[in-house]
């Protein structure tokens, strides 16, 4: 009985604790600072990154992802700039993490077919968005549309919402929204 009493507890205080890390997704004044000096110094004034800025920006805009696939490009690998973080096992332009997209695909990849699945992902930027699209919009299907927060938070964290990545996502989207001038 003990037990159950315990259990009662942790889960109203995970609970909570869910409720306010929501509460932690909203306009950060310092985030949007820094971002501001990021855009303009690194991805404003390299044709390479405006490059992949503007891929990114026709492939997602027809399925209304336009400016949240640009956060998440500038947030998972700054426009390709870093394709590869073996710490986290997120790769190419979308930040694709390997072990997820192989659990997600249904894929059990021996060594081998494991790397090649990770050269794939940062060298064919094609397939990278349109794997990222397409959990974006898995995500916003079982959300709902007006639930973006969530959506952000999802797609970084699966069934464990990331609402700190959601929060980075939402201020990168401020400062594209406010400095770049997109059709």
């Amino acid at each position: 009985m003990k037990w159950l009493l315990v259990l009662l507890i942790s889960i109203n205080l995970f609970a909570n604790n869910i409720n306010n890390v929501k509460n932690i997704v909203k306009w950060d004044d310092k985030l949007i600072k820094e971002y501001k000096e990021d855009f303009k110094r690194y991805i404003l004034t390299n044709n390479e990154r405006m490059k992949y800025l503007k891929y990114v920006w026709r492939h997602a805009k027809e399925y209304d992802l336009g400016y949240t696939a640009l956060a998440i490009a500038w947030e998972e690998s700054k426009f390709n700039l870093w394709c590869v973080n073996t710490i986290t096992g997120d790769y190419g332009l979308m930040g694709i993490n390997v072990k997820w997209y192989l659990v997600n695909k249904g894929i059990k990849a021996n060594y081998w077919q494991k790397k090649a699945i990770v050269t794939r992902l940062i060298r064919d930027d094609e397939m990278n968005l349109n794997y990222s699209l397409s959990e974006l919009m898995i995500w916003r299907n079982k959300l709902g549309r007006n639930n973006w927060i969530k959506i952000w938070a999802c797609y970084n964290g699966g069934s464990v919402p990331n609402y700190y990545y959601a929060k980075r996502i939402l201020n990168r989207i401020i400062v594209l929204k406010r400095y770049l001038k997109l059709k």
